[in-house]
């Protein structure tokens, strides 16, 4: 794996990790007023919301690769 390809696949992970912890902060803020029944919902949540922004990041980015070998 090339060292940019490998750079690219951890700044996706970061950013989605950091994603994530946003969107668990934002649903824990619902919880404690009283918007959500149980907390693991703020949990499942942000790890489906975080893993959805990780796979949106890996098909751009095979996406931008097949579409750089088509043109030359």
């Amino acid at each position: 794996m090339e060292s940019t390809t490998r750079r690219k696949l951890l700044a996706h992970a970061i950013s989605s990790f950091i994603l994530g912890l946003i969107v668990y902060l934002l649903l824990s803020l619902l919880y404690w007023v009283d918007v959500l029944p149980h907390q693991k919902y703020a949990l499942w949540m942000a790890v489906a919301f975080g893993g959805v922004a990780f796979a949106r990041g890996l098909l751009s980015m095979s996406k931008g690769k097949s579409d750089k070998s088509d043109q030359g």
